[in-house]
């Protein structure tokens, strides 16, 4: 069965439905990106309420003086003390030995 049709019958129509506008982003890339974020935030709220950070106490009493080393004046050196040279020993044998074996 054939309907005839007029050649201008569809120059005014309008769609039934109306088109939405596409959005130029994407929503599900946009959701993804709030949830990373927000995950970090409350790491870092975490992380920072688990660290104590104690201030740095400087003691003002602490100071360092730096003064050139004092030069030492040298000695004289003295000679090593000799020993002395053994004495010829007399014993009742009658020889004469000196403090040296041999």
């Amino acid at each position: 069965m054939t309907v005839p049709f007029p050649l201008d019958a569809f120059d005014v129509s309008k769609p039934v439905r109306p088109r939405r506008a596409k959005p130029r982003v994407d929503t599900d890339k946009l959701a993804g990106i709030a949830i990373t974020l927000a995950v970090h935030v409350v790491i870092m709220a975490l992380a920072l309420t688990a660290v104590h950070v104690v201030r740095p106490k400087v003691m003002q009493e602490l100071s360092v003086q730096i003064s050139p080393a004092k030069i030492k004046q040298v000695e004289e050196v003295k000679p090593l003390p000799t020993m002395a040279a053994p004495s010829v020993i007399k014993t009742d044998t009658g020889q004469k030995t000196s403090g040296r074996p041999g």
